[in-house]
């Protein structure tokens, strides 16, 4: 749903490749695990600084979108992390053999829930600080950096790939 007609949102929806169509919220139906809020700089801080009980936020970024901080809005205790850890375990699949790729705030804890953390270029200085490799912006490549990284790190057993260690 998409409750805004503004430039900035119909530019999203192109980021994402789907069709732009306004919608109201309560048109859902079904649970809703994620809301979405785009918004200016200074919007973003005043936004986070509020109160949102019972909700985590999670700002991000793309480079695509410069000007624009992406609210993650989730039920609190519904994050990235958890969700990592829920597929993981779906799959039988150990955490320290799982990697995450991420940019924004909204990823720290599911980088450091696993194996192997990879900082996009473009990642905010907090991501890249706590990710154990950066890769190149995902405009330079960087994506297929690190899936290049994984294949090297778990074809020899373990998390033994070199490329430009953040720590």
């Amino acid at each position: 749903a998409v409750e805004s007609s503004s430039e900035r949102a119909r530019q999203h929806a192109a980021l994402l490749g789907v069709p732009f169509v306004a919608r109201a919220f309560e048109s859902l139906t079904g649970p809703v695990v994620r809301a979405l809020w785009l918004c200016d700089q200074s919007d973003a801080e005043e936004t986070l600084r509020e109160p949102h009980p019972g909700l985590e936020l999670g700002p991000a970024s793309s480079p695509a979108m410069p000007d624009t901080v992406f609210i993650n809005t989730t039920a609190a205790g519904v994050n990235k992390a958890v969700a990592v850890k829920t597929v993981a375990a779906a799959y039988g699949v150990s955490l320290d053999r799982v990697m995450f790729v991420g940019d924004g705030q909204n990823d720290i804890g599911a980088m450091e829930a696993v194996g192997l953390s990879v900082a996009m270029g473009n990642a905010a200085p907090e991501v890249r600080a706590i990710a154990r490799y950066q890769v190149a912006d995902v405009d330079e490549g960087g994506l297929v950096e690190a899936l290049d990284l994984a294949l090297r790190a778990y074809a020899r057993g373990g998390d033994q790939a070199s490329s430009r260690r953040t720590t």
